[in-house]
């Protein structure tokens, strides 16, 4: 089994001003949120808030590639798709692979609850049992 040495993800901050939403009416009264960079409009404040993080915002770099990510649950998505197979943590339920300690508490929160709500499946050829229908089929 290849073990691979695990560094947390890197955060590279991009400067930026400290921005107060920019409340206003567009053309048909209606309240709109421009962004203080671009002067993008959106109709929530919220938007322009992930907009900012997403667009304006620091970036976090993969620790194993060059690849760089705007939230860290976009990184866990991208480390567990290109380096699932060198994952430190493994889900207590459905042992999939995780990076992130509290991305893994948070699934593993999820995976037991979905599991005490959805029935057991079990092989009827042998001990074998799991919560999902095509994990079953693939057995």
């Amino acid at each position: 089994m290849r073990e691979h040495c695990f560094k947390g993800p890197t955060v590279r901050k991009r400067k930026r001003k400290p921005s107060v939403p920019l409340q206003e009416k567009n053309e048909s009264g209606e309240t709109v949120y421009r962004c203080a960079e671009c002067s993008k409009q959106f109709p929530a404040e919220g938007l322009l808030r992930i907009h900012t993080r997403v667009y304006h915002g620091g970036t976090i770099e993969c620790s194993l590639c060059p690849a760089e990510a705007s939230s860290e649950r976009d990184l866990e998505k991208h480390m567990v798709a290109e380096h699932g197979d060198s994952a430190p943590l493994k889900c207590s339920v459905c042992n999939s692979p995780h990076f992130s300690p509290e991305i893994l508490k948070s699934h593993e929160l999820w995976c037991s609850t979905l599991g005490k709500l959805k029935k057991n499946l079990k092989c009827q050829l042998c001990d074998f049992n799991t919560i999902q229908y095509d994990e079953l089929c693939q057995h």
